[in-house]
């Protein structure tokens, strides 16, 4: 049997809500959680990196591509 990091058997979570889905169902980041001996880990936030190389690769043209129109 595989075994689960600490904090998904036990401890608690920090999370930011990102979208509510629907009355059972969100999105959310996970900002930190805590450790064995109860000290609050922080977890890297790299939606900024990811999102600022992936908004400068697609600001060129030749790194788009385009659909053709289809009718249906």
């Amino acid at each position: 049997m595989e075994m689960l990091p600490y904090f998904y058997r036990c401890g608690e979570v920090k999370v930011k809500i990102l979208h509510v889905h629907n009355a059972s169902s969100f999105s959310a980041r996970l900002l930190e959680y805590t450790d064995v001996g109860g000290c609050p880990v922080p977890v890297p936030d790299e939606y900024l990196t990811v999102n600022m190389a992936v908004y400068s690769h697609y600001s060129e043209e030749r790194n788009r591509y385009k659909l053709p129109k289809m009718i249906c």
